[in-house]
């Protein structure tokens, strides 16, 4: 497994830039202050989160923030939809894999397992605001939570379909898989983290 990248505080770069007089695009600055809002959704909670605190990770002025999400709701919208699309990819990119349908099942989870290691390698601060959401209960963002689980239910029914039987195995990896990320963000070794997912693999793989 790799080893844990750290991701470096949103708005720097930016803020770099505007001390030596250069102004980022439209699309670059809104591109900064999602990262920087995926950030303290991380930090804080998805229902939490206000346009000053991304206002201050992103070094900017509170009214910049709004220029961009004008609501509260459009903020939170942005977020979730870009944590959904981040999740959407990973299957895309896990199915996509060479002869992927004709691979057994046991290197078809282990694939899955290595793929999302590597998002949370890669995206730390996402799949922490996605555990953030995924245990927040405002009733402001719980459907949309509800919504995104369910989807993620049937994409793993529809890529492992030897391997995800049943809802419940689907509800039993899916929390499996919200485990280990919070053990790999917590620091958990990597002979704790491999063997995790082994004793996953033995318990759902066809005997």
């Amino acid at each position: 497994m790799d080893k844990m990248q750290s991701t470096p505080a949103c708005g720097t770069d930016a803020a770099r830039a505007g001390r030596r007089g250069r102004r980022l695009s439209p699309e670059a600055r809104q591109q900064q202050l999602l990262d920087c809002a995926i950030q303290a959704c991380a930090q804080i909670s998805v229902d939490r989160i206000g346009h000053g605190d991304i206002a201050k990770l992103a070094h900017v002025s509170t009214a910049t923030v709004f220029n961009y999400f004008p609501t509260r709701t459009a903020l939170i919208e942005a977020v979730l939809g870009e944590i959904t699309a981040l999740v959407e990819g990973l299957f895309d990119q896990f199915t996509s894999m060479p002869n992927f349908d004709a691979l057994p099942p046991a290197q078809q989870f282990l694939g899955l397992a290595a793929t999302y290691n590597n998002m949370i390698a890669t995206q730390p601060q996402a799949i922490k605001a996605f555990l953030n959401w995924s245990v927040t209960f405002n009733p402001d963002v719980r459907p949309q939570y509800l919504a995104f689980q369910d989807r993620v239910l049937s994409r793993l029914t529809e890529a492992l379909p030897a391997i995800v039987r049943s809802e419940q195995d689907a509800r039993i990896i899916y929390g499996a898989a919200n485990m280990f990320a919070t053990m790999r963000i917590d620091g958990a070794s990597e002979d704790v983290l491999t063997g995790f997912i082994a004793r996953l693999s033995d318990a759902f793989l066809p005997h």
